[in-house]
């Protein structure tokens, strides 16, 4: 996902990279591989960055998370 999302960006969580642990807490909340979460703030850090959801709590390393595609206004 990108490290820049602003609050209100939706995400989707894929259940790839990160730490195992990490993936565990995730999915310990009740999200699963495809549901879609929307960001409210992200932390840059020096070897990281983690982001914090509406729908679940605590920070989580966004490299667990792909951007979804925004549709093309018509």
């Amino acid at each position: 996902m990108d490290i820049y999302a602003k609050a209100g960006q939706k995400v989707r969580y894929t259940g790839r990279n990160g730490y195992e642990e990490q993936r565990a807490s995730v999915e310990e909340m009740g999200v699963q591989i495809g549901d879609v979460l929307t960001v409210s703030a992200t932390h840059i850090g020096k070897w990281s960055t983690n982001v914090a959801f509406h729908e679940i709590v605590g920070m989580h390393n966004s490299v667990m998370f792909d951007d979804l595609e925004q549709e093309e206004p018509e």
